[in-house]
């Protein structure tokens, strides 16, 4: 029996795809190194969901700490710089890079893959992906629905602006500043689900209901926009 994917289903369609290239890596260290690599990767995972190796057309191996929208990139990374959540000198990218994990290494870098890495069997992923992209979905749809009640709450204070007392204004501005802050967690759990698809989407079409998986993510897509648009207003 397929195993079923929870999402949302009957969206209309708004493009044909969700294609990688809209989305671009952040890139916070590189080296000519699968094992530095490796190390400075378990070093953000303590900061970051979903950090990847990945490698160059000149061999360096970069190490990724997000794969953000890429209209929403520059603010991000200058938000995460100046949070100092990332160094100074990192980058984003906007091409296409494969992942690079100690079983696709190529025979040039084999050596640094241990015989027991070498010798795991190849096994059926699709339940283990199906569940890590209901789990992204799952903790979006949290994280949007404490955003979009929390931004209503602010809206009503908005509208009656001018009845308020000292501590509604106060407090009025206090939400504003929490929604333009934090906004970046709602576009991270978003790119979560959008992440996990994109590297999966061939494991994933053996999963029920995976037609609803793009039009899900566009429509998403096109209300974080527009969500970050009205936050702008306030």
């Amino acid at each position: 029996m397929k195993k079923r994917i929870i999402l949302l289903a009957g969206i209309t369609i708004l493009f044909s795809a969700y294609a990688q290239s809209q989305s671009c890596n952040v890139i916070v260290s590189s080296t000519k190194f699968f094992e530095n690599a490796q190390k400075i990767q378990k070093d953000y995972t303590k900061k970051f969901d979903n950090v990847n190796i990945v490698k160059n057309n000149s061999g360096w191996f970069m190490v990724s700490v997000a794969e953000i929208d890429k209209k929403m990139v520059t603010k991000i990374v200058r938000k995460w710089k100046k949070m100092k959540k990332i160094p100074k000198d990192s980058l984003y990218s906007c091409k296409t890079y494969h992942k690079v994990t100690t079983q696709n290494l190529s025979p040039r870098s084999e050596s640094v893959t241990s015989k027991k890495e070498q010798a795991t069997p190849v096994v059926d992923k699709s339940p283990v992906i199906v569940n890590q992209i209901n789990q992204a979905y799952y903790s979006y749809e949290r994280i949007k629905l404490l955003f979009v009640t929390f931004y209503e709450h602010t809206i009503k204070l908005q509208k009656n602006m001018s009845s308020l007392t000292k501590k509604e204004k106060q407090e009025y501005a206090k939400k504003v500043q929490v929604l333009k802050k934090e906004e970046t967690l709602l576009i991270q759990s978003f790119n979560k689900v959008a992440s996990v698809y994109d590297h999966n989407s061939k494991i994933l079409e053996k999963a029920k209901n995976a037609n609803t998986i793009l039009p899900y993510l566009q429509q998403e897509r096109a209300f974080i926009l527009d969500f970050l648009e009205k936050i702008k207003t306030l």
